[in-house]
């Protein structure tokens, strides 16, 4: 394996299956190119519908930088760290709400 564990953040049941989020290989392994995780991400999916559709395409992807994958390679703050997007936009709000006090 690339990433010497799972590519989620916990085990995948039916029940969790929505939750659970992918552990990008290369914050496990910084060695890893970032075409090699994007292709990754997409053939582990938990939507099954965003998946590769068949196995020579995922092989043409590891193979051949696809620029739509690499394009969206690193996924928004909120999903990569939520608690880092959650406390960026609390100190924001009281930035405002500070600011709004003292005019």
């Amino acid at each position: 394996m690339l990433m010497g564990k799972l590519p989620y953040n916990a085990e995948v049941t039916a029940r969790n299956v929505k939750r659970v989020q992918y552990r990008p290989a290369r914050a496990i392994n910084p060695d890893v190119p970032a075409r090699m995780d994007a292709s990754l991400h997409k053939a582990v999916h938990t939507d099954l519908h965003r998946r590769y559709d068949l196995l020579s395409e995922f092989v043409h992807d590891l193979s051949q930088p696809n620029e739509s994958l690499i394009n969206n390679a690193l996924p928004p703050l909120l999903e990569r760290n939520p608690v880092a997007f959650v406390q960026t936009l609390a100190s924001g709000l009281l930035i405002l709400n500070v600011t709004s006090l003292l005019r």
